[in-house]
């Protein structure tokens, strides 16, 4: 697996927006679906797998304050 960079910068170039949408699932989440898919006919989900396999790993330490709202809404 490769790390993600959270920057990413051009020599002599003005910064660039690289923003994307994310969709973020913890490594057991991930665990438990290569194990899924693995159960499955491979030609069905072979792709899949490999891309679980090769998807960036990135390592992010949340701090929640306990008097905000937990919940998530779409923006």
């Amino acid at each position: 697996m490769t790390q993600l960079d959270s920057e990413v910068s051009l020599p002599n170039s003005e910064p660039k927006d690289t923003s994307v949408e994310m969709v973020l699932i913890t490594q057991v989440q991930r665990n438990a679906l290569i194990e899924y898919l693995s159960k499955q006919p491979y030609q069905e989900v072979a792709a899949g797998i490999n891309f679980l396999r090769d998807a960036p790993l990135v390592n992010a330490n949340l701090v929640l304050d306990d008097k905000q709202d937990a919940t998530i809404s779409d923006p």
